[in-house]
């Protein structure tokens, strides 16, 4: 069975900011079956879940997230293709997620989706496709990068801001650049009428650079050799960021001036989420205000001593639940990123922000901007089933 390809109409991003972003564990059968619906996206890091409930009819709808969980099983290469044990135990996840999704949280098979990230990048995909849809009984979607950052901009951005009791367009203000492990990617969404009074649409724009935190961080080590301390992979690091960001993100805002004229820019990624756990340890809120400075301070303490600043002082965090979060961000951050990705990650920020001049720009974490596409893709399925 052919793996479906997702086209979604961009009419349908007009969403609102959803009222609850903050996932909570939530008592079984409690809602009405009809409301609930949850999302598995697969990824190169591995697979995570979430169930939602969605409430109200088009502009008035309500998205809650019921529960969320990321699960760490990468997919592994090797000679261009996905190993058969990654794949197994990548499935073994999404069958978890399913499973809970429908005995905890009570959501119908039918309402429950699975994506595949853009990132899933090797010459046997479709064969990890046709696994999922023999072990789970889902197909599926796989996601372009243009769907994929689509998504993440409707998922993680909020439509609008308040400024002296004024709303305004935050969309078409904003930019979206996430650094994943083998690419860089964003873009932004401009508004558009409709012909002959059909109302308000959207395009995206939408770029990628195809090296990210693990490519460059490979290929700084094979350079560097495996040797190499800290400080003479950094200085290799940053050797290669000519031509693996500066110029190839250069050649992108020629054809795409939203990349240098956007006033408000939303970075996301692995790397940015470390970052913030360690430099921003006790702010829990949804968009955290950083600046170019903040980068350069990780960049110097992650050079200085990765171990100091891998583990903060969490001592001062009043809530339980959120110093849980945070230790638990942190050791996920530890498996998932060497300190050498660290680095090759904070030196791809660097060039990021100089090349895009970001010290005259408005920068935000979205905090969860990593459910952001599954959240979106999910949300957006009962009204395709409706049309």
């Amino acid at each position: 069975m052919r793996t479906a390809i997702l086209t979604i109409s961009i009419a349908l991003f007009a969403f609102p900011v959803f009222a609850q972003t903050r996932p909570v564990q939530t008592p079984p059968g409690k809602y009405p079956s009809r409301e609930l619906h949850g999302g598995i996206e697969i990824s190169p890091r591995g697979a995570q879940g979430i169930g939602l409930r969605i409430t109200g009819e088009d502009e008035n709808l309500n998205v809650s997230i019921l529960y969320s969980e990321l699960i760490l099983s990468p997919l592994t290469v090797a000679d261009g293709k996905f190993t058969p044990e990654s794949i197994r135990e990548v499935i073994a996840t999404a069958q978890k997620f399913l499973r809970r999704l429908q005995q905890d949280f009570k959501v119908p098979a039918e309402n429950i989706y699975i994506t595949g990230t853009s990132g899933l990048i090797a010459t046997n995909v479709q064969e990890l496709a046709n696994e999922v849809r023999q072990k789970t009984g889902r197909t599926m979607t796989l996601l372009d990068v243009e769907t994929s950052v689509q998504l993440s901009i409707a998922g993680s951005i909020p439509r609008r801001y308040k400024l002296n009791n004024r709303w305004y367009d935050n969309r078409n203000a904003a930019l979206l650049i996430e650094v994943a492990a083998n690419k860089v990617q964003g873009g932004y969404q401009v508004n558009r009428m409709s012909e002959f009074g059909g109302g308000q649409t959207f395009d995206f724009v939408t770029f990628e650079l195809p090296k990210g935190t693990a490519v460059v961080a490979s290929e700084a080590n094979k350079t560097a050799g495996a040797q190499a301390d800290r400080q003479a992979f950094a200085r290799t690091s940053q050797s290669l960021m000519e031509g693996s960001v500066r110029a190839p993100l250069r050649a992108e805002a020629t054809k795409k001036l939203g990349l240098t004229t956007r006033k408000k820019v939303y970075l996301a990624g692995p790397i940015v989420r470390i970052m913030m756990a360690t430099l921003f340890t006790e702010d829990q809120r949804t968009f955290i205000p950083i600046t170019t400075n903040d980068i350069n301070t990780f960049y110097s303490r992650l050079i200085a001593d990765p171990d100091k600043l891998l583990n903060p002082d969490l001592s001062r965090i009043q809530s339980d639940e959120f110093r849980q979060i945070q230790e638990t961000g942190l050791q996920t951050a530890k498996v998932a990123l060497t300190v050498k990705e660290m680095i090759a990650g904070a030196e791809i920020l660097r060039a990021i922000a100089s090349e895009l001049e970001l010290q005259n720009k408005q920068i935000f974490f979205p905090r969860f901007h990593h459910l952001g596409r599954i959240l979106s893709f999910v949300r957006l399925q009962p009204e395709e089933a409706a049309r």
